[in-house]
């Protein structure tokens, strides 16, 4: 029961020092302290700035020429044929003068027809085809290497020491510093 009622002690004591540390923090004519230190200003000597290289994508267009063929479709004349079977009607009419003449007619239109197809098939060679360039564009993505500003290397001088560090920005004149007190563990 007397170490229940210590603990309690301890506790509230504890809680009422925090109660008035203002969340844990307390001015004092240019220092904030906190439990785990406090905060104090030191001199600036330099701030260099740092880049990081980056890669950055952008695009844009490419034209070429491109080879391709162009098929014209066979030709085909039937002009020729019409004018066999009308030529082999004719003569088919004359040389069967008698009572068979449409038969005879007929039958030289069909062979006159014939010749002139066979007369004409080496003039009625499949389409051809001939090599045409055409320009294509496309839209590519590239990258070019830049440089961005990724901080600041700064010197800062505190109670006569020097030391180093990495800012995000540029901490001006001076900057703000934590000091704390740690005890060394054995």
């Amino acid at each position: 029961m007397k170490n229940a009622l210590l603990t309690i002690l301890a506790a509230a004591m504890t809680l009422g020092l925090a109660g008035n540390a203002q969340a844990g923090r307390d001015y004092d004519g240019g220092r904030y302290e906190d439990r785990n230190g406090r905060y104090e200003f030191a001199e600036v000597l330099d701030a260099q700035p740092v880049y990081d290289r980056i890669s950055v994508p952008y695009e844009r267009e490419v034209c070429y020429n491109e080879r391709t063929y162009h098929h014209e479709p066979r030709r085909t004349n039937t002009a020729p044929v019409l004018l066999g079977a009308v030529l082999g009607g004719l003569v088919g009419n004359k040389v069967d003068g008698g009572d068979h003449r449409a038969a005879g007619t007929a039958i030289g239109a069909l062979v006159g027809g014939a010749i002139a197809n066979d007369a004409t098939r080496h003039k009625n060679r499949p389409g051809r085809s001939y090599p045409v360039d055409r320009e294509r564009c496309e839209i590519r993505t590239d990258y070019r290497s830049e440089e961005q500003l990724t901080g600041f290397d700064v010197t800062y001088r505190y109670q006569g020491e020097v030391y180093h560090t990495l800012t995000r920005e540029h901490p001006g004149d001076r900057m703000r510093v934590k000091v704390s007190v740690v005890p060394a563990e054995y």
